[in-house]
């Protein structure tokens, strides 16, 4: 004979599958939960890292890469002259000198090329490439700041030196961390006797002495006649600044403002013109 079927549940049964169906149900919302929480997490990240490429790459970069001449360089803020192609009213189309070529490949926009000024004043003449006066009134055509403020990443402009403040852009906004850090070079003559290490002194035993960078500090700390630095822990006289022939930045970004930071962008820019302004 067969053994009795049982034909229900008892209470009991009931109770403990229901337990277990629940903890089986939250095991599955907490899964996806998370798996939402994440892949959320993953898109902002990305959504982040290229609002960041974008505020560099087309904000940042046009003008960093025009750059001939550093003259502030502090790890939150950065001013520099750049070529004349950057100011806001340049039309590549145009003849500003009327000698039949147009400015974009017109090498000598104002056709001034040939004249000799006084050192303080050479600024004014030469090719475009070192021309920095354009229009000739003898004022700097453009310099451009970007700067770091209460988490916000600002650009700024003066034309024909007419001050700062006047044509400030919010670029983004919810920035972390944004540092500048400034290079020479062994291949250009003002870098090729200062790599000695962070004291700046020769055979001093200086881990970063002969190890083909010119940092920063090498730069602030080699003092006359080796280099020039003055030692005062920054790059801040016209003499210093014309070792500087790159610019590392590094940009952190809090997309949704929750305190966490969601990208970092780090990348290096050789401005070519820097290196030519400093052969002059």
């Amino acid at each position: 004979m067969f053994p009795e079927t049982k034909k229900g549940w008892t209470v009991v049964e009931l109770v403990v599958a229901g337990a277990v169906l629940s903890i089986v149900f939250l095991v599955i919302v907490r899964f996806f939960s998370l798996s939402t929480k994440e892949v959320a997490n993953q898109q902002r990240q990305t959504d982040a890292f290229e609002k960041l490429r974008q505020v560099f790459f087309v904000k940042m970069e046009p003008d960093l890469m025009e750059a001939n001449q550093i003259e502030t360089a502090q790890s939150q803020r950065i001013i520099f002259i750049t070529d004349s192609n950057r100011m806001p009213q340049y039309d590549p189309d145009g003849d500003l000198d009327g000698d039949g070529i147009s400015n974009l490949v017109d090498p000598d926009d104002d056709n001034d090329s040939s004249l000799i000024l006084p050192p303080t004043a050479q600024f004014q003449a030469g090719y475009d490439l070192k021309d920095d006066d354009e229009d000739g009134d003898g004022k700097i055509d453009m310099q451009v700041c970007f700067y770091l403020t209460g988490g916000v990443l600002f650009r700024d402009y003066s034309y024909d030196e007419e001050g700062w403040g006047k044509h400030i852009e919010k670029l983004l906004d919810g920035v972390t961390y944004l540092n500048f850090v400034y290079w020479g070079s062994k291949k250009e003559d003002l870098g090729k006797n200062i790599d000695l290490g962070e004291d700046g002194e020769p055979n001093t035993g200086d881990e970063d002495e002969d190890d083909g960078l010119i940092s920063a500090t090498e730069i602030d700390m080699v003092s006359p006649p080796t280099g020039h630095g003055n030692r005062n822990g920054s790059l801040d006289t016209a003499d210093e600044l014309r070792y500087v022939v790159s610019v590392y930045a590094e940009i952190g970004y809090d997309e949704n403002g929750d305190g966490v930071e969601d990208a970092r962008l780090k990348t290096e820019l050789a401005p070519p013109l820097l290196v030519l302004k400093t052969r002059q």
